[in-house]
């Protein structure tokens, strides 16, 4: 910024805000601190110090000088500064300090998948993403990163709450359904369909309510937030349409799109279908799926229960 590099350090540095969007993001801040900071702070460092020598009115006695001690002041002050410019260049959200990446989900091209997570939480993972769940979910926090665009109905847990990590922003929740888009580089996109959520980046923080997006670019800083009627879910969420999907998979669209829980034997949530349920109503796609499954389904309560 100041123009002090040399040529080999400016080539690393432009090759780094290229490839790397958080460092470019981080480059940006510090640039906008730095042009700013003159204007915000002016020191007058010769009239501060004849005032401040004016006031010295007794001559204390020398000191021998402890050259550790001075030693020490000097290094105690690089130490805060190298601190403080640490906390500065990391990413804000302390939970994820302690992140350790734990099972990794990760879809190709014209390909959905179903996720259903330790803590309740249903995932519906887009094309051409991926999603890696902490190590520690549900045992202090409830932490993932996505690289993509998914969709979340996120169990209610308001003594940990759930929170997405996508381009060093942060979509912090308690317990509700949103979606996020992160394929661009420098842009995220989040639609919240119930319940509230808080966005983050490292300089701003945003509450977003029912029926609202939000649009936030990297590359200057900034958060849009409009209200959409009638916000719809995008078809990849809805679909009902399966080629070579899991029982699983397939069960948890359709809880998803009918509010409803269906409980199926762990020894066959990995039995792959090609069925579609689109157009069907709920008692009709219950039906389509006893004949696919060659099952009885009953209702017991609140839930359905495959039977084999």
């Amino acid at each position: 910024m100041d123009g002090e590099v040399t040529t080999e350090e400016t080539v690393v540095m432009e090759e780094l805000l290229r490839t790397d969007a958080y460092w470019k993001n981080e480059f940006e801040i510090l640039k906008t601190i730095n042009q700013t900071a003159p204007d915000l702070i002016n020191p007058q460092t010769d009239s501060n110090w004849e005032a401040l020598k004016s006031q010295i009115s007794i001559t204390s006695p020398r000191k021998p000088v402890n050259y550790w001690l001075s030693f020490s002041k000097y290094a105690a002050a690089a130490l805060i500064i190298f601190v403080a410019g640490w906390f500065l260049l990391k990413p804000n959200n302390s939970e994820f300090s302690a992140f350790n990446n734990g099972n990794t989900y990760k879809t190709g091209a014209k390909e959905t998948r179903f996720i259903k997570l330790v803590d309740g939480t249903k995932i519906i993972l887009n094309e051409n993403s991926s999603l890696i769940v902490d190590n520690d979910f549900n045992k202090t926090n409830r932490l993932i990163t996505l690289k993509g665009e998914a969709y979340f109905e996120v169990a209610k847990n308001t003594k940990k709450p759930f929170i997405a990590n996508s381009l060093n922003t942060y979509t912090k929740v308690l317990g509700t359904t949103f979606e996020i888009e992160a394929h661009a580089v420098n842009s995220i996109e989040v639609c919240l369909y119930e319940g509230k959520v808080e966005f983050s980046t490292a300089i701003n923080k945003t509450i977003l309510l029912p029926g609202e997006k939000l649009a936030c670019s990297l590359s200057n800083n900034s958060i849009e937030k409009i209200k959409v009627n009638n916000l719809t879910k995008d078809s990849w969420i809805t679909s009902l349409s399966f080629k070579d999907a899991s029982l699983e998979e397939i069960v948890g669209k359709l809880e998803s799109l009918y509010k409803i829980s269906i409980l199926i034997p762990a020894d066959r949530k990995n039995e792959h279908y090609t069925v579609s349920f689109e157009g069907l109503n709920l008692q009709s796609s219950i039906k389509l799926l006893e004949e696919l499954t060659d099952s009885k389904i009953t209702k017991k309560d609140s839930y359905y229960i495959l039977n084999p």
